[in-house]
């Protein structure tokens, strides 16, 4: 749902900001990907929307996601991309509370290796790992893992 449900979700929230105020001062505009294949998770009994419920979720701690789009990329795990000279690692720290990221990949300037200027700078690409896994049950916008 849209609004905290329970007092339980209240005190997850709480804690979650509370002790991660760092991030806030990175202030990273971040794209997520779905970089699944999309006629697996079509098949999913939840497939439908997942990288949405994510950005979802994530606004919801008051992480800043710009974009929410699919790419042709298929990867079998989930990973951020970083481009620029930017720190965010208090962002990636608690952007691994939602999402199982098992590699970060910095950029030191705008350009990634197709010569594309990069919008903004924090790129998480959610991997058929997590898409099969979130796919299974219906979508908690509160539980961290």
């Amino acid at each position: 749902g849209g609004v905290v449900e329970s007092h339980r979700d209240t005190k997850t929230f709480a804690k979650i900001v509370s002790s991660n105020p760092a991030f806030l001062a990175e202030d990273a505009q971040i794209t997520i990907y779905n970089a699944s294949d999309k006629e697996q998770s079509q098949l999913l009994p939840f497939g439908d929307g997942i990288a949405s419920k994510t950005a979802a979720k994530m606004r919801r701690y008051a992480l800043d996601v710009q974009e929410v789009t699919n790419t042709d990329l298929i990867s079998t795990w989930t990973f951020v991309e970083i481009y620029g000279t930017g720190t965010y690692d208090n962002t990636i720290e608690l952007m691994k509370q939602f999402v199982p990221i098992q590699q970060v990949i910095t950029y030191p300037d705008r350009i990634n290796t197709q010569g594309v200027m990069k919008t903004w700078e924090v790129y998480l690409y959610l991997g058929e790992d997590y898409i099969q896994n979130i796919g299974q049950k219906e979508f908690d916008f509160y539980s961290i893992i």
